[in-house]
């Protein structure tokens, strides 16, 4: 389970919570406790043995879970996809273990191990010329290995794979309590000594650490995931909670695979990585977001997702300044040629904020992001109240349309007395207050149907610098 946990917060760059990264402390407690009862021979090859055993197992439900086809065979059904996604996982994982027994086996006949090493348990050459064990293996891993390996893929893929080793480890604690309930009947000869004496009572508390390290991840999530999903009675949100997770993120596989990814990341990367941002303004589940962003190109949106999320994305990433939240230009020209499209008067400002060079220089780029950042937000409560939107043009530069019916002197004069609010800093070690000040002119031309944004733009940018001048 720690083994898979690791390589899921390496390779799949999962987040483990509290209880993940606890749950795994308890588990290692309980296989250290096991290592450490037993006799002083046995030690190093439980030790090897068990992290062989650790580090294959999470490869093969990792793969299994990333395998690209992965996705399209949990679609399609398609039997064949399924066998692929199987056999090449079992292939690869298989393949490295012999690979390393093999130099094991070669690095020993050659005496490169330290004779202070005990090294009996280690491969031999001749353990490679071992048929019987061959053949035996051969038959179980053609007719009865792809049986089993089948329902650990399909459970890896539908609850992750560490969540389907974190069940596995359940396993010592059902087989206890089923062989202790069989132990006083006549007919079934089951030894329970193992559990008698010191010794025992060891093995008991690394079982009991162990099922409840494993457990708790595993069945936290579960129990989560039940409260979460649809359903009148427990029974009903149980069923509903046991859906493939595919179809809980809304994922498949169609044509629209790159331009979703693109969309995924564009979005993150325009909230600076902040993944749960970018779920948020585009409507989707988390985990939905995580998977596209992860698997690239595998996976594709439902139909009527995908057109959704592009939608949200044309109408408002395209349009919005990354640092302040507020329309960009783009926006400023889009709301422009709307009411010159339907004939409604407007009036256009621009500002900017004096003397904020010298900000920069003096408390440096993170104290004028706030200032620019307070600035434009200020600006946009004001139009938002006086039927208007604002923007950042760029730098400290801002604009707003406004249809009100206010003179201009009296919004020039509300907007400059809402900059001269008093605005706290704590940024780059330093403290204090920003007392700013804000240029504004407003553009002539409005009334000319022919106008050009470009043309209101410069007008309004004439009157601002006759405004600084004053």
């Amino acid at each position: 389970v720690p083994a898979c946990f690791l390589g899921a917060m390496i390779f799949l760059k999962r987040k483990p919570t509290k209880t993940d990264f606890f749950a795994n402390i308890l588990i290692l407690i309980g296989a250290i406790t096991l290592i450490y009862i037993q006799s002083p021979e046995n030690k190093l090859p439980l030790l090897i043995l068990g992290l062989g055993d650790a580090i294959f197992l999470s490869i093969m439900y990792l793969i299994s879970e990333t395998h690209k086809v992965g996705g399209q065979a949990q679609q399609s059904g398609d039997l064949r996809d399924k066998m692929r996604v199987m056999s090449f996982a079992t292939f690869v994982t298989s393949t490295m273990c012999l690979l390393v027994v093999i130099a094991i086996a070669i690095l020993k006949h050659k005496n490169m191990f330290p004779t202070s090493l005990d090294n009996s348990f280690l491969p031999t050459m001749d353990s490679l010329k071992d048929f019987d064990s061959m053949i035996a293996g051969f038959i179980w891993g053609c007719v009865f290995a792809p049986i089993v390996i089948y329902f650990r893929w399909s459970a890896s893929y539908k609850i992750t794979a560490e969540s389907v080793l974190a069940i596995y480890a359940l396993t010592p604690i059902f087989t206890l309590i089923f062989e202790y309930s069989i132990s006083n009947i006549p007919a079934f000869n089951v030894n329970m000594s193992a559990f008698e004496g010191t010794k025992g009572t060891g093995l008991l508390f690394v079982v009991f650490i162990m099922t409840v390290g494993a457990g708790m991840s595993a069945y936290m999530k579960s129990f989560n995931k039940i409260k979460e999903s649809e359903g009148d009675t427990w029974l009903e949100k149980f069923k509903n909670s046991s859906k493939l997770e595919s179809e809980n993120l809304a994922i498949g596989v169609s044509q629209n695979n790159m331009a979703d990814y693109e969309v995924i990341k564009n979005t993150i990367d325009f909230y600076e990585g902040d993944e749960s941002k970018a779920a948020e303004i585009l409507n989707l589940p988390i985990d939905t977001v995580k998977t596209l962003n992860l698997t690239k190109n595998a996976y594709a949106l439902r139909d009527d997702i995908s057109k959704k999320i592009h939608e949200i994305f044309r109408n408002t990433i395209f349009y919005l300044d990354q640092l302040t939240g507020v329309e960009n230009k783009k926006g400023l020209i889009r709301q422009f040629a709307k009411y010159q499209d339907e004939g409604i008067k407007f009036d256009l400002y621009y500002m900017d904020i004096n003397k904020f060079k010298q900000i920069n220089d003096t408390l440096g780029h993170n104290v004028g992001d706030i200032a620019i950042i307070e600035s434009v937000h200020a600006i946009r409560d004001y139009a938002n109240n006086n039927s208007g939107f604002a923007y950042r043009i760029g730098g400290d530069e801002f604009a707003m349309l406004t249809t009100s019916n206010k003179t201009e002197e009296q919004i020039i004069k509300d907007i400059k007395d809402i900059i001269k609010k008093p605005i706290k800093y704590n940024a780059d070690g330093k403290s204090g207050v920003l007392e700013l000040s804000i240029s504004i002119g407003r553009a002539n031309i409005i009334k000319d149907d022919d106008v050009k944004i470009k043309q209101v733009i410069q007008s309004a940018d004439k009157n601002m610098y006759k405004d600084k001048t004053k």
